[in-house]
C-alpha cells in the first residue's frame, strides 16, 4: 500500500510538470501573443505606470501666462486698475489673498498660451505706462 500511494504522488508531480511544460511550450510559440503584452507593459514600466493596463498617451503641459497688475490692500486701487483695464478691451482677474492677516486683493490677465500673445498684451500695457510682472505656470 506505501508503494502504491509513493507511486500516485510520483504521477501526480510528473503529470504537473508535463502539464506546465507543455503550457509554457504552447505559450511561447505563440511569439506574437508574448510581443504584444511585452510591449504593452515594457510601456507601463517606462513611463512608471506598472499596474496599468492603459495605453501609454503622452500629455503635453500646457504653459499658461498670466499678467500680474498688482497685488493691492484698497478696493480703490482694485477699481481703478479694473477699469483701465475693461476701456482698453481686458477682462481682468481679481483674486483674494490674504498677506499679513489682511485682505488684498490680486489684478491679473490671462491666461494666455503663447508667448505671442503674452507680447501683444505687453506691448498694449506699455503704450499706456501701466506696470505689469508677466507669470508662468
Amino acid at each position: 500500500m506505501k508503494k502504491n500511494s509513493k507511486l500516485n504522488i510520483f504521477f501526480r508531480i510528473i503529470t504537473f510538470i508535463l502539464f506546465l511544460f507543455i503550457f509554457f511550450i504552447i505559450l511561447l510559440s505563440n511569439s506574437k501573443y508574448i510581443e504584444k503584452i511585452d510591449n504593452k507593459y515594457f510601456k507601463n514600466i517606462i513611463n512608471n505606470n506598472f499596474f496599468s493596463n492603459t495605453k501609454y498617451k503622452k500629455k503635453e503641459k500646457k504653459i499658461q501666462y498670466f499678467v500680474q497688475l498688482g497685488i493691492f490692500a484698497k478696493h480703490y486701487e482694485v477699481d481703478k486698475i479694473r477699469v483701465e483695464m475693461i476701456m482698453l478691451g481686458f477682462q481682468p482677474n481679481v483674486e483674494n489673498y490674504f498677506i499679513s492677516g489682511k485682505l488684498s486683493k490680486k489684478v491679473t490677465l490671462g491666461p494666455y498660451f503663447s508667448k505671442k500673445s503674452v507680447n501683444k498684451v505687453l506691448k498694449k500695457l506699455e503704450r499706456n505706462n501701466i506696470k505689469y510682472y508677466v507669470i508662468n505656470e
